[in-house]
């Protein structure tokens, strides 16, 4: 339990951290957001509903590389699923790589956009366009734990360092347990 919070939690981070170093402006508004909070003094966990776009950089960073970017399931009874039936026993593998990347749910589904969380996005699409932590009963028992603790890293480093990235698009990917880098993910780290 302790190493899949570990590895999931530390590529979501990874993962933003690459994104945001593509994204210099977003990382701007994204200090400017944590100086502001946390007034130069450490981050804990009172301050989150104070980072909002942390936790939206986070969000979205997680729709387009999920940590557990597949997850599955066994059909317990024999049932249907749209036009396909599944039959008692078999094995289902839903993929949020694929979901979250979905332009019925999201729009540019393939840009990195963490304003699109800020007007209740998460309210307005169906229950499992997003689900970077699984769902139902099997659900990641560790989420609000890792949203707690990805936004507290990122607003953290946030405050001590900007990062641009050196590793340009595309990256090659290695889909293995967790959704890893197939390559180094190379950054250039400035000390604010």
């Amino acid at each position: 339990m302790f190493l899949a919070g570990h590895d999931t939690t530390a590529n979501a981070i990874s993962w933003t951290w690459w994104l945001l170093g593509q994204n210099l402006e977003i990382q701007k508004r994204l200090r400017e957001e944590v100086d502001t909070a946390l007034a130069g003094r450490e981050a804990t966990a009172a301050d989150v509903p104070r980072l909002p776009l942390c936790e939206n950089i986070l969000r979205e960073s997680m729709r387009l590389y999920p940590p557990a970017y597949v997850v599955g399931r066994r059909a317990i009874e024999d049932c249907a699923i749209g036009n396909y039936s599944i039959r008692k026993g078999t094995n289902v593998l839903m993929s949020s790589w694929v979901v979250h990347r979905d332009p019925r749910w999201y729009d540019r589904p393939d840009e990195f956009v963490p304003d699109r969380w800020s007007d209740g996005l998460l309210s307005r699409i169906p229950k499992y366009a997003y689900f970077p932590f699984g769902g139902g009963p099997r659900a990641c028992i560790g989420n609000n734990f890792a949203m707690l603790e990805g936004v507290l890293v990122i607003a953290t480093m946030a405050q001590q360092f900007k990062l641009s990235t050196l590793t340009l698009p595309p990256i090659k990917l290695l889909p293995a347990i967790t959704l890893k880098p197939g390559q180094p993910l190379e950054m250039k780290v400035e000390k604010r």
